[in-house]
């Protein structure tokens, strides 16, 4: 890739870490860690940039801070600190932790946590089954990705910021404009989603106490495995931007690293490899716990099914 003589370098925010770096973020950009000195330069005067050497243009250019002539300047969605937001973010907070206590409390009262070979109810008819995991799928990740979408104010820019990925199965909102939010807001973005599935998995929860039927069991399980995948820490999911917001480390899981100081790095790669082996963990959950036995109720159910008939 070359990089192009006449250089129109789009604007760039930004917000000091807490080692005295600075991140970077322009928009539809990748975040960029840089020396603070560097970062106030870019805030000043974007095109400093032509300063910069061929080497490093590239990797800006790379990273989405270049904006073609043709290109329609765009502005990225700015945090929210009125009253009324962060009364949002306290409010929608709370939710969350009430809707874990509840499942906690309710789940004894139930027939226990839905696994795979229970989603195949007996004498319902596997096709609507089958359509009600999908229907419950779709609907939920619609829900957890709009309160991505709601919380990181990215609603105007809808088109360019969600993400399909068929082949995995998922659907993934733009929020790295977020990471020059405050803490408290960026969390509150980030973990929207997961308090969503959570607030939905306590109503669903709750009422299996009263009522037992198929479609809730289908449900809760659809749900339990949603919440889980996003503590898959080794991939780039919730449960790994949380860890990164936390610990103030926009590369913290990548190769590269952010601090200079050996017992920093040190310690956060020990925490990775804690945190990797947690995700493997869950990964192992999933499969034993949900796949493979709901594969193995499906495989029952056809052979059933084929001998009947």
């Amino acid at each position: 890739m070359k990089v192009c003589q006449a250089i129109c370098v789009k604007h760039i925010a930004s917000r000091n870490l807490k080692n005295g770096k600075a991140v970077i973020i322009a928009s539809d950009s990748i975040p960029l860690v840089v020396e603070s000195e560097i970062a106030d330069m870019l805030i000043e005067d974007p095109m400093y940039l032509n300063n910069f050497n061929q080497d490093v243009k590239l990797i800006f250019e790379q990273s989405g801070y270049f904006q073609k002539p043709e290109e329609e300047a765009k502005t990225m969605p700015i945090e929210q600190t009125t009253t009324r937001w962060n009364l949002y973010r306290k409010l929608f907070l709370f939710v969350g932790i009430l809707s874990l206590i509840i499942i906690i409390s309710a789940l004894p009262f139930t027939e226990g946590i839905p696994t795979g070979n229970k989603i195949l109810a007996q004498n319902v008819p596997f096709f609507y089954t089958l359509l009600c995991v999908l229907l419950v799928a779709v609907l939920t990740s619609l829900l957890h990705e709009y309160m991505h979408i709601f919380f990181s104010h990215s609603g105007k820019r809808l088109k360019n910021i969600i993400r399909v990925q068929f082949i995995n199965s998922t659907a993934t909102v733009s929020m790295s404009h977020i990471w020059v939010w405050s803490l408290f807001s960026r969390l509150i973005a980030l973990s929207a989603g997961l308090i969503s599935d959570l607030f939905l998995l306590a109503m669903v929860t709750i009422t299996q106490i009263f009522i037992s039927y198929w479609v809730l069991i289908v449900t809760s399980a659809v749900l339990w495995v949603r919440i889980l995948w996003q503590f898959r820490f080794q991939k780039k999911c919730d449960g790994q931007l949380l860890i990164q917001t936390l610990m103030d480390n926009p590369l913290f899981g990548d190769v590269i690293e952010l601090t200079d100081n050996p017992l920093e790095q040190r310690k956060e790669k020990n925490i990775f490899r804690i945190l990797k082996t947690i995700g493997y963990t869950i990964n192992a959950l999933l499969l034993i716990f949900w796949c493979l036995p709901f594969i193995l109720s499906m495989y029952r159910y056809l052979i059933n099914y084929v001998s009947m008939n």
